[in-house]
């Protein structure tokens, strides 16, 4: 029956010299036996009466029933429950707002967050759910008159700050011609994993992003980031509305010419046929903004039909 309280009432007998000394009281102990001489671990001390004055006359960590000392009650104490912590401790990428309660109705709770014990008179009074937002051990005592005071209840929470959402550029929405997307993060030496198939990138999943993405159709972009020891960003998404590449060709000032348009950055790659089988690569241009990108080339003595195309990189 250790960990518990009782309440024991009892008597002390005590002679020195020629003096005697009667007094009866009561003791909070934490362990009591089950069969006489009924042994009691307690702390408050023996104490007796003279004159009118209390007389202290020692600490007794065990008292006896003997010739001094003759208990006349025992009553045990139940336990008041012990906090509970919800959420319960452990690691979070943001701040918690931790409730406490305890079973034992009208109980009163006292909590630290420093890593200190709590008492009856140790800690902050429970009223409200307790803001963690950084890393916190917290500890907690249930008591109520009448009952043992609860264990004391322990969690460490830790606050793992998240990185930094990754940002897009351009931003997602609808363009006339293929886009360049640059994804960055603000938080310094998080990697990027992204998808372009609408699914959710993880740490596990997605192509890890190296270079700008290039989106040439409708695409449903997504990224997240990560740094070890920190919490994984939330994730960035967004829908590209890329229009069909349009191939513009002609002949100007003696020039052939072919245009189309794309987002800055896009890198176009030409080429020409006479047969739209046997393609050569003529040449290519990188966009330093986003517009119309144009090639031209003298014909001299090109006879005969000339067809143009352009893939994007």
């Amino acid at each position: 029956m250790a960990n518990h309280q009782y309440v024991v009432t009892y008597d002390v007998r005590y002679t020195n010299s020629a003096t005697y000394y009667a007094y009866t009281t009561s003791l909070l102990a934490t362990s009591i036996s089950n069969s006489p001489p009924y042994t009691v671990v307690g702390n408050n001390g023996c104490y007796a009466y003279s004159s009118g004055t209390n007389t202290a006359l020692g600490k007794y960590p065990t008292l006896t029933r003997n010739s001094t000392c003759y208990f006349a009650d025992v009553m045990f104490q139940p336990d008041v429950a012990a906090p509970v912590f919800s959420p319960v401790a452990g690691s979070y990428s943001e701040p918690q707002m931790v409730t406490i309660s305890t079973t034992t109705s009208g109980a009163t709770i006292r909590y630290t967050t420093d890593g200190s014990v709590p008492s009856q008179t140790v800690g902050t009074g429970y009223s409200a759910p307790v803001n963690i937002s950084s890393n916190t051990s917290l500890r907690a005592i249930a008591y109520k008159s009448g009952m043992t005071d609860s264990a004391v209840a322990s969690g460490d929470y830790v606050i793992q700050a998240s990185v930094a959402a990754p940002a897009f550029n351009p931003a997602a929405g609808t363009y006339p011609g293929p886009q360049l997307v640059v994804v960055s993060s603000a938080t310094g030496g998080a990697a990027i994993r992204y998808t372009t198939d609408g699914s959710d990138p993880s740490e596990a999943a997605g192509a890890l992003y190296s270079a700008p993405v290039l989106l040439s159709s409708n695409t449903t972009l997504k990224a997240i980031a990560y740094l070890s020891g920190m919490g994984d960003s939330t994730i960035t998404g967004g829908g590209y509305v890329i229009a069909p590449p349009v191939l513009r060709v002609g002949l100007t000032n003696g020039y052939f010419q072919a245009a189309t348009t794309v987002g800055q950055g896009v890198t176009c790659e030409w080429q020409v046929s006479s047969n739209l089988t046997s393609w050569t690569s003529v040449g290519t241009n990188t966009t330093s903004v986003a517009g119309e990108v144009v090639w031209q080339e003298n014909p001299g003595s090109q006879t005969g039909p000339r067809f143009y195309r352009v893939t994007y990189r």
